[in-house]
């Protein structure tokens, strides 16, 4: 057989990729170790026969342009996730738990080709290529923008949205290369399956890009913890169901139970018996959300580091991080009057409201807030500035916390605001009425004063407790 027909026999070969990166790695770190030609031997007996046929290959002047592309591959996706600034990625591709991928759509002048993906823990990423036609859409040149969806769905209804998206750019010869990092967003892991990736919106320029990507889990071991905390002061609990262990990370899943739908209550750290912390203020995923009686229920999945193998026990430290309530408001038909907040002691005493053309000015003092720096007391400023507005009474009455920001036309939200003393907390906004902003036939007294406390209650920190881990 000559060498043209031995190429065209080993392309026909479907050889894993990953498999025969992980038996040459461990041929060379056998060949390492040790400098005896029988150790040298038993990696080549040892290796994959594929792995075996590359090795003869490298005489005969040729490799497998399949092999060849996993060869290259190995370092140089390591390399592009350390450029995204992604250790997850990086560790993962050392191990070769990298899936490579080469699926190329164009649309409309604008290519796009997905060049790999992981799935770790909740973690899913896909990491891509566009090429530079993509600057004739609407965005400024080096930004890029992706409309998309995934199985099949449409919008933001799409579950996989849910947790969040993280979107990284990095600009390259003939386009630019991406990484997407998605939550993964159901209660039980599927280690195994392939992902319907749709792109409708590049830039602003039109076209689906179809991609089915394959997903893979190596390793995924769950451990049933059920540790519930109950703090009846705060009528809140906490119920620690399971650990979820995978390759380079690990997943909490718990419930949580509160009186208030909208407060955002977490973890903020975890530290396992041997001190090490395992994360601090992580992204959260919720998973499911229900009313009960008294309250709501949320199924929350939460990412830290991967677990060492001897940890016994982990320390949880649980916090109310926002706190939420409806946003008050008065009328404007009086000059003074007071807005108080529900669930803390701040308070608004409106000292004087004036009219004067085409501007409002409203004098108010913040009370029991706490003592700030000077530096500190310039970023409630800036804060006051987007927070406040005027709203017209048939707005005012229908805010809640699912439509707290009034619709367009029916408020002015940006004010020009100056301390006028800073021991008693005493500040002066001025609304524009002739801006960006109007409230038709604006008057006085069918307009209300806005004020969200929800933007200046502090959190509040629950006692630490400790989940034992089973043996």
């Amino acid at each position: 057989m000559d060498n043209n027909e031995v190429k065209k026999a080993i392309d026909q070969l479907h050889v894993p990729d990953e498999a025969v990166l992980k038996a040459i790695q461990q041929g060379i770190n056998r060949n390492e170790q040790t400098k005896s030609a029988s150790s040298t031997r038993k990696w080549l007996i040892s290796g994959v026969a594929a792995a075996t046929i590359i090795g003869g290959t490298f005489t005969s002047g040729f490799i497998s342009p399949h092999m060849n592309k996993v060869l290259a591959q190995a370092p140089l996706i390591g390399d592009l996730y350390k450029k995204f600034g992604d250790d997850m990625g990086a560790n993962l591709a050392d191990q070769h738990l990298v899936t490579s991928l080469n699926e190329t759509s164009t649309k409309n002048g604008v290519e796009v080709t997905l060049t790999s993906a992981y799935f770790d823990g909740d973690v899913v990423s896909v990491t891509g290529h566009v090429n530079d036609e993509v600057e004739n859409g609407i965005n400024e040149k080096g930004e890029v923008s992706f409309d998309m969806n995934f199985e099949n769905e449409k919008g933001d209804s799409d579950i996989w949205k849910n947790g969040g998206m993280t979107k990284k750019i990095n600009k390259v010869n003939g386009g630019y290369d991406f990484q997407w990092i998605i939550t993964y967003p159901y209660d039980e892991f599927n280690t195994n399956f392939t992902l319907p990736i749709t792109i409708r919106d590049i830039n602003g320029i039109k076209g689906d890009w179809n991609f089915d990507v394959p997903l893979t889990q190596r390793e995924n071991e769950t451990i049933v913890v059920n540790h519930t905390e109950n703090y009846p002061k705060d009528q809140t609990s906490f119920t620690v169901e399971k650990i979820n262990k995978a390759n380079a990370s690990s997943t909490l899943t718990y419930k949580v139970f509160s009186p208030y739908k909208r407060d955002q209550i977490d973890f903020k750290k975890a530290v396992d018996d041997k001190g090490n912390v395992l994360y601090t203020f992580s992204n959260t995923n919720v998973l499911t959300e229900r009313k009960v009686e008294g309250g709501y229920i949320k199924t929350i999945r939460k990412p830290f580091e991967k677990l060492q193998k001897d940890i016994k026990s982990i320390t949880l430290y649980p916090a109310v991080m926002d706190i939420r309530e409806e946003p008050a408001t008065h009328s404007l038909n009086a000059s003074t009057f007071t807005l108080k907040s529900k669930r803390s002691d701040l308070g608004v005493h409106v000292q004087d409201v004036k009219q004067n053309g085409n501007k409002v000015v409203i004098t108010y003092v913040l009370e029991n807030f706490p003592k700030r720096s000077r530096s500190q007391q310039e970023i409630l400023r800036q804060n006051l500035g987007y927070t406040l507005m005027l709203v017209d009474s048939v707005s005012a009455n229908k805010i809640d916390l699912d439509h707290a920001f009034p619709p367009e036309h029916h408020r002015i939200s940006r004010n020009d605001v100056v301390i006028l003393n800073n021991k008693t907390n005493q500040f002066q906004s001025t609304f524009y009425l002739d801006g960006d902003e109007k409230i038709e036939n604006f008057s006085l007294n069918k307009t209300s004063f806005y004020f969200d406390f929800s933007m200046f209650i502090e959190g509040k920190e629950f006692k630490p407790f400790t989940i034992k881990l089973p043996n």
